[in-house]
């Protein structure tokens, strides 16, 4: 008599090992997505920088505090985006 498709112990074996591996890839995920935060906001803070010193360059002195409803000149026209 041939035996035909899996067994239910094969099948649960196969999900058992399915699920673990997600799991370990899931975790690594998460790692990987903190790094590129942490990445994404020193990218972002020296680009800040530069454009502070561009404009330092251009009127001589830092701009002043911005805030809500000042209008002030700092840095929008400097950043590449």
């Amino acid at each position: 008599m041939k035996k035909y498709g899996f067994t239910l112990i094969e099948l649960l074996v196969v999900i058992a090992i399915i699920g673990v591996l997600s799991s370990i890839v899931l975790g690594s995920l998460n790692s990987a997505r903190s790094k590129s935060r942490y990445a994404r906001a020193f990218s972002d803070m020296r680009e800040i920088s530069k454009a502070a010193i561009l404009d330092y360059d251009q009127y001589e002195n830092y701009a002043p505090d911005v805030g809500q409803g000042s209008g002030t000149r700092f840095v929008p026209g400097l950043l590449s985006s």
